[in-house]
């Protein structure tokens, strides 16, 4: 699933999270969520605990295909 990265960046700049504390969140490595971050899509699991650590819905951080 490919990752809404603006938006993700958005989302932790309000809440005030580097991608340190997002990963502590999420229960992943700081390093894991940066190949995340740079491959721009992820395993259904991940961005359950992306969404879940952003407080938004899973569809507000993905990119819909057309």
């Amino acid at each position: 699933m490919n990752l809404n990265k603006s938006y993700i960046k958005l989302c932790m700049t309000e809440k005030n999270l580097n991608n340190g504390t997002l990963a502590e969140l999420m229960g992943v490595s700081r390093q894991w969520l940066g190949v995340v971050f740079q491959r721009g899509y992820a395993t259904p699991k991940i961005i359950n605990k992306l969404a879940k650590a952003l407080e938004v819905e899973v569809e507000d951080i993905v990119k819909m295909e057309d």
